[in-house]
C-alpha cells in the first residue's frame, strides 16, 4: 500500500525513516516532509505499534499552495478554519486583511487557489470561493470593532477609475491615513464589477455594500467626473495619482528602452547591421505593428525560420494589415501578445535572448525611476542571436504620461483580467504610492484574533465535497449558484488539510513486531506520509 501521490511537501525534506519486519520482509516508511504531526495514524493503530513525539508548538507556514496561488496573498487556510468553527466574522477579518471585497470575490473570483488545493490530490478540492461567499454572508460585521482609523497624514492621493484596482488602492491608502479621492466618469462606482458583470452573477446590492464600507474607511468617490489628464489632478494639489480607468481608456505602456541589434527602419533599409540577419539566425522582433510585420516578412524572405515577435498590443491589434500578418504567421512567425516589457539579455558582450513578462502595474518614484509589477508566472525567456527594435516608438513620451508620483494599475495597464488580479494590482499600487508619500509601503494589517486552532492540527473531515445548489433565472437563460447553507459550509471547510500548519515531529517509530499490516494507519493518513509495502 503506497502513499498518496501529488501532495506537495509541507516543509523541505528532513528525513525518511524505514522500519522492516525481518521475518516477513514487510517495510514501513515515514516521510517527514509530508507529515503534519496530526497523530491520526497513532489513533488508528489498534495494536499500539506507532509512537509519535511532537514539539509543543506548531509551525505556521508563511507560504503554502493555495495562499501562494492567490494573487492578493490571502491566508486561505486560516480563514477556512474559522469557517469550520462557525466563526464567520473572524473569517471575513482574515480576508479583509488583504482586500476590501470578500463578498464580491465570493461571487466572481476565478479561484486559482482551488486549482492547487492539496485536497484535490485525494478526492476533490475544497470549495474555497464558496466558503468566502458564505463567510461574507453569515458574518455580522463584528470585525469592524477592531477597525481603527489611522491618524491623518495630511498627504493627498487621487485615483482615476472606481473598479477593483482603483478602489482597492484607495481603500488601503485611506487605511494608512492618506486623503484619497476617487474620480469616475460613470454615474455609479464599481467599474467592471458594476457595469460588465451581470446582476445574476454579482448582485448589485452586494457590491454597493462593500463600496459603502470603502467610503466609510475614508475614501471619497466622485462619480460623473471625467479626468482629461492626470496633470490636472496634480494641479489640484494631489501629490500622487493612480490611473485605474480600466478599458475605458486605451491601455498605454511605460517607456521601453532596449539594447537591440538594430532598428526596424535600418533592417528594412539594409542599413546598420542588417546584413547580420541571415538563414539560421534566431530572430526576435520587438513590436506588433506594420513595421514589425514588414521585418518578419523580410527575414522570412532571407531564409530565417525561427522568428518571435513580442507585441505590446493584442495579436494583430496594432497598425499591421490582416493579410500582412497572416502571411507572417503562415511563414512560421510566433507572436507573443501583451508581453509589454521586454529586456534584451547579453552574455559575454553578445545577445543571448530576450526576457519578457506581462505587467499588471507600474509607476514612477520620486527620482522618476520606473517601477513595475509583473504578472506572477508570466516571465519568459526567448533565446536569440539578433533583436530588432520595430516598436515604432520614437520617444518615451509616445508611451504614457510620465512624472514622479504617477502610477497605473489593472486593466488600464495590460488587458482584461479577473477581479482578483485587479485587486492584486491595486495592492501593489497602494504600497508604492504610500512609499512615494513618505510611508513604509506596508499595507498589511491584523484584523483577526487568534489563528483558528493551531494545536492540535484539525483532523480533516472525510466528507465528500459539498454540492452547490443552483437556481435557473427566469426565462432559462442563466443558472446561478446559491450560497452554501451554514452546516454545509462548516462541513466543507472541515475538509481542509491545513497545509499551513505543521506540528514539528521529533520522533516517529514503528514496532514492526506489533504491526499486523492491516493498513489502518495508511487509510487514516490524509497526507500520505506513511507507506507500507
Amino acid at each position: 500500500m503506497g502513499n498518496k501521490k501529488g501532495l506537495r511537501p509541507l516543509v523541505p525534506l528532513k528525513k525518511k525513516a524505514s522500519f522492516v519486519d525481518l521475518d516477513s520482509g514487510t517495510k514501513m516508511e515515514w516521510f517527514s516532509d509530508l507529515c503534519n504531526g496530526c497523530g491520526l495514524c497513532v489513533n488508528a493503530c489498534t495494536e499500539g505499534a506507532i509512537t509519535l513525539e511532537r514539539e509543543t508548538e506548531a509551525l505556521k507556514l508563511a507560504e503554502y499552495p493555495c495562499a501562494a496561488a492567490c494573487p492578493a496573498g490571502i491566508d486561505v487556510a486560516r480563514y477556512v478554519r474559522f469557517v469550520a468553527k462557525g466563526d464567520y466574522d473572524e473569517s471575513v477579518a482574515v480576508i479583509r486583511e488583504k482586500m476590501p471585497f470578500p463578498a464580491v470575490c465570493g461571487y466572481v473570483c476565478l479561484s486559482p487557489c482551488e486549482n492547487v488545493c492539496q485536497r484535490g490530490c485525494l478526492d476533490k478540492p475544497v470549495l474555497i470561493r464558496e466558503l468566502k461567499r458564505a463567510a461574507a454572508e453569515y458574518a455580522r460585521d463584528a470585525w469592524k470593532k477592531r477597525f481603527k482609523p489611522a491618524q491623518p497624514t495630511g498627504r493627498r492621493a487621487a485615483v482615476i477609475g472606481s473598479g477593483p484596482a482603483g478602489l482597492t488602492a484607495a481603500y488601503f491608502l485611506a487605511r494608512l491615513g492618506h486623503g484619497v479621492t476617487v474620480f469616475d466618469s460613470l454615474d455609479e462606482p464599481g467599474g467592471k464589477m458594476c457595469h460588465s458583470i451581470r446582476d445574476w452573477h454579482l448582485p448589485k446590492e452586494v457590491l454597493r455594500k462593500e463600496i459603502q464600507e470603502i467610503e466609510e474607511a475614508g475614501v471619497k468617490i466622485q462619480t460623473g467626473y471625467r479626468v482629461e489628464s492626470p496633470e490636472a489632478l496634480f494641479g489640484q494639489g494631489f501629490e500622487t495619482v493612480l490611473m485605474a480607468a480600466g478599458l475605458h481608456r486605451q491601455p498605454k505602456m511605460p517607456p521601453i528602452t532596449v539594447d537591440a541589434s538594430l532598428t526596424g527602419k535600418d533592417f528594412l533599409a539594409d542599413a546598420g547591421n542588417a546584413e547580420s540577419v541571415e538563414s539560421g539566425s534566431r530572430l526576435v522582433i520587438l513590436g506588433g505593428g506594420k513595421m514589425a510585420f514588414d521585418c518578419a516578412l523580410k527575414a522570412q524572405s532571407l531564409g530565417v525560420t525561427e522568428i518571435h515577435m513580442i507585441s505590446i498590443e493584442y495579436r494583430c491589434d496594432g497598425e499591421s494589415e490582416v493579410g500582412q500578418s497572416e502571411e507572417a504567421f503562415d511563414g512560421g512567425a510566433t507572436v507573443h501578445s501583451w508581453r509589454v516589457y521586454p529586456k534584451v539579455v547579453r552574455r559575454g558582450g553578445r545577445i543571448a535572448g530576450v526576457e519578457h513578462y506581462k505587467m499588471r502595474a507600474f509607476g514612477f518614484d520620486r527620482e522618476g525611476k520606473l517601477k513595475t509589477e509583473s504578472m506572477p508566472g508570466s516571465e519568459r525567456f526567448i533565446e536569440a542571436d539578433i533583436v530588432i527594435n520595430a516598436m515604432g516608438i520614437e520617444s518615451n513620451s509616445d508611451c504614457v504620461y510620465q512624472r514622479p508620483g504617477f502610477f497605473s494599475a489593472g486593466d488600464a495597464v495590460s488587458e482584461l483580467r479577473s477581479v482578483i488580479e485587479a485587486i492584486a494590482a491595486g495592492r501593489w499600487a497602494a504600497s508604492e504610492m504610500d512609499k512615494y508619500l513618505g510611508g513604509s509601503g506596508n499595507i498589511d494589517e491584523r484584523l483577526a484574533v487568534g489563528d483558528g486552532l493551531l494545536l492540535p492540527v484539525n483532523h480533516p473531515s472525510k466528507a465528500r465535497q459539498a454540492e452547490v445548489t443552483t437556481n435557473m433565472m427566469p426565462g432559462g437563460y442563466a443558472q446561478v449558484e446559491l450560497t452554501l447553507p451554514e452546516y454545509a459550509a462548516r462541513t466543507e471547510a472541515g475538509r481542509c488539510l491545513s497545509c499551513d500548519i505543521v506540528n514539528q515531529v521529533k520522533g516517529f517509530t514503528v514496532d514492526m513486531t506489533k504491526c499486523t499490516r492491516c493498513g489502518q494507519c495508511i487509510s487514516a493518513c490524509e497526507r500520505g506520509a506513511v507507506w507500507l509495502g
